[in-house]
């Protein structure tokens, strides 16, 4: 084996279970043994397994790493940022688009909206009833939309409200 590519070089969590997966590439493309082994390098703050997912623990920075199980010694990492808000509101009373609860609406919810619908993260049950805010029953770019329509002031509230 030559070089592993990682299908991204950081990452960032929002919410402490959230997972990401990382996807490892081996070069070249006939290499007998493509296995990786995954480790992280502060699995306190983020949890990695066999199969590159990862998954928040607490807020920090944890470097993950994909080595080549050939004796290679090939390694690629990624650079994992858990940023998990603490709520400001009452889970029962959550603010609609406020989807990181941070107390704003603003495009880093949006952010996460899309994130979430491109399945590179996960977000916590609050966290999707607060990402609905077109009232279609679905967590897709229109909600994300939406938010930043909001946070622009080219609305003032949302289908659902």
């Amino acid at each position: 084996m030559t070089k592993i590519t990682l299908d991204k070089t950081t990452a960032t969590l929002t919410s402490k279970g959230a997972t990401t997966t990382l996807k490892a590439t081996v070069a070249p493309t006939n290499a007998t043994n493509k296995a990786v082994e995954w480790t992280s390098s502060r699995p306190g703050v983020a949890t990695v397994d066999s199969n590159g997912k990862v998954t928040a623990v607490a807020n920090g920075t944890a470097t993950i790493t994909a080595t080549a199980k050939d004796g290679s010694n090939v390694k690629v990492t990624c650079v994992v940022t858990v940023d998990i808000k603490e709520s400001v509101t009452d889970p029962e009373e959550y603010e609609l688009g406020d989807v990181d609860g941070d107390g704003k609406i603003n495009a880093r919810d949006a952010k996460l909206i899309m994130q979430y619908f491109t399945k590179k993260i996960t977000l916590t049950e609050e966290q999707q009833k607060r990402a609905e805010v077109s009232g279609d029953g679905k967590i897709n770019a229109r909600d994300a939309k939406l938010i930043m329509q909001y946070f622009t002031k080219k609305i003032d509230k949302f289908p659902v409200e």
